[in-house]
């Protein structure tokens, strides 16, 4: 907020008002440019971990602290495949995943009036990235969960990763894209 202040009354014409709006737009738009700048850079920092990381649950745990450090992607959790294909497990999760659920989601292929499973492994099985701006609202999903906005990334066949917000349209475009970069790993 730009607040700017006179001591007499009546002190601002509107070229003053004026100035101060087109001052308040630049101040924003620098604002945004500097909090993508450290988004950036704390990106670039986790990317380089991962080109380092040698193993499958290494590079799982990175890409689930870099969506909680970075995006605030509060339930994020990697699931890989498990039982010749039949089970979606997951091996890395944000810390705050535990006291959400009851226990960390796992997904097993075909299991009957499981709809948050029949998703995800939709998004796996197309290798198509499934976005829900709000689970709530969405036809299948309108359960009770304490997530409320998801980007499910197939991992090619090795499983998926799943970044969740417990706010509604908690991701926006750029987000996305860093998700994207993520899983590209």
């Amino acid at each position: 907020m730009l607040l700017v202040g006179a001591p007499e009354r009546d002190a601002f014409d509107d070229l003053d008002v004026s100035m101060a709006r087109t001052l308040a737009e630049h101040a924003t738009a620098v604002l945004h440019r500097i909090e993508r700048e450290t988004v950036l850079e704390q990106l670039q920092k986790h990317t380089q971990r991962l080109m380092h990381a040698t193993t499958a649950e290494e590079i799982a745990d990175i890409a689930v602290g870099t969506a909680s450090d970075v995006l605030g992607a509060q339930l994020s959790g990697v699931h890989l495949v498990r039982d010749g294909g039949q089970r979606l497990e997951i091996v890395a999760y944000a810390d705050s995943v535990e006291s959400a659920f009851d226990q960390p989601p796992m997904y097993e292929r075909g299991l009957d009036g499981d709809i948050a499973g029949e998703v995800v492994w939709a998004a796996f099985d197309s290798r198509t990235p499934q976005h829900i701006d709000d689970i709530r609202t969405h036809e299948r999903l309108a359960e009770e969960t304490p997530s409320r906005s998801v980007v499910v990334y197939p991992l090619d066949d090795h499983g998926v990763f799943i970044v969740s917000s417990t706010e509604p349209n908690a991701f926006d475009e750029p987000d996305k894209m860093f998700i994207e970069i993520l899983r590209q790993r």
